[in-house]
């Protein structure tokens, strides 16, 4: 799923169906109906718990605020132990409804039960190594450019890239080597870290660059010969892969590629010469 959304019932409903427990971990949250249906939650005895670093704490619900120094970036729903929703969007108004974001839908209960462990040593003060398997997905928060600069080093033909921030020097190294092999690369980033960085002063690499302008591109999304997907809540930069709490997907579900495929395409139509 995509955002901008035009309504957040779905996430709303999810929460409502629980049964047993909810279990919310957002930088940001203040999406209002999702706090009411949180709060709702809570009062009919579910077990709710939400760790945020920024934002509106929901009534009525157990909450804990991130105070460390790193950011809690991670961005992922566990209810009931099963159903599970993750991706680059935070749980707010401008997240949900006014920026570009990936979301990813899964039912595992073995997934869900890991992350709920996890969530839960995120709880009690202790960041844990997590890693999971949904069939083609790959979830996992460590090691996490490695995981990245393995999958962009064997791309043979393209790789599309729609990131909010991208300051890493290793993956700027990877993109322009492979530039320099041949494989089309297309950037696109939001205006406002066009506007911050060093983007424009680039020598000329090779690299396709366009710049986001409708909404905010929050996306953190690369794309590796059309066949494998990168996302999930980190950033390509050294803070995020070496400090945050990040949480990172690779996803090789032909079915869920291809709408990942069809999802940049449309928002690189939509990009601009910088």
């Amino acid at each position: 799923m995509f955002t901008p959304l035009q309504s957040t019932d779905w996430l709303c409903e999810l929460v409502s169906e629980a049964s047993q427990s909810v279990y919310v971990c957002s930088y940001s949250l203040d999406e209002k109906n999702f706090l009411h249906a949180l709060s709702e939650a809570a009062r009919r005895g579910v077990d709710v718990k939400v760790i945020f670093e920024t934002g509106t704490a929901p009534k009525d619900v157990r909450v804990r605020m991130d105070v460390e120094s790193s950011l809690l970036h991670l961005k992922f729903i566990v209810v009931d132990e099963e159903r599970i929703v993750l991706g680059s969007a935070n749980f707010t108004e401008n997240s949900l409804k006014r920026s570009i974001n990936d979301l990813l839908y899964i039912e595992d209960r073995a997934v869900g039960s890991k992350l709920a462990s996890f969530f839960d040593g995120l709880w009690n003060g202790e960041m844990r190594r997590f890693e999971a398997r949904h069939g083609e997905i790959l979830l996992a928060n460590f090691d996490l450019e490695d995981l990245l600069l393995r999958e962009l080093s064997r791309a043979k033909e393209t790789v599309d890239v729609a990131m909010f921030a991208l300051t890493h020097p290793k993956v700027w190294a990877m993109l322009k080597v492979l530039s320099s092999r041949k494989v089309r690369i297309r950037l696109l980033v939001d205006r406002w870290f066009l506007n911050h960085s060093a983007l424009r002063n680039l020598p000329d690499s090779g690299i396709e660059l366009r710049v986001f302008e409708p909404f905010t591109l929050h996306s953190k999304l690369f794309i590796i010969d059309g066949r494998v997907i990168v996302s999930g809540s980190a950033n390509a930069t050294k803070s995020a892969y070496e400090r945050n709490a990040e949480l990172m997907m690779v996803i090789r579900e032909k079915s869920l590629v291809q709408r990942y495929r069809e999802f940049f395409e449309k928002i690189w139509q939509e990009g601009k010469e910088p």
